[in-house]
């Protein structure tokens, strides 16, 4: 689930997807927080939409996806 980006992408022009920090911070709260220990490798999201989304709206969307 740890989405990959290659560090010139962001580096360019200094900021970070917005739905890459929420995939990022949803795998840490689920492995960190829920001790999830199944192999988050091979949980797959996919794009969740095109529009920008509150971190809560995402969460839901992503949680509904892994269901």
């Amino acid at each position: 689930m740890l989405p990959v980006h290659p560090f010139e992408t962001n580096k360019a022009d200094q900021t970070l997807n917005a739905g890459v920090w929420y995939r990022v911070l949803m795998q840490v709260l689920l492995v960190e927080v829920d001790r999830l220990t199944t192999s988050l490798q091979h949980i797959k999201l996919r794009k969740l939409t095109k529009k920008s989304l509150t971190y809560e709206e995402y969460v839901w969307k992503a949680l509904d996806k892994l269901n």
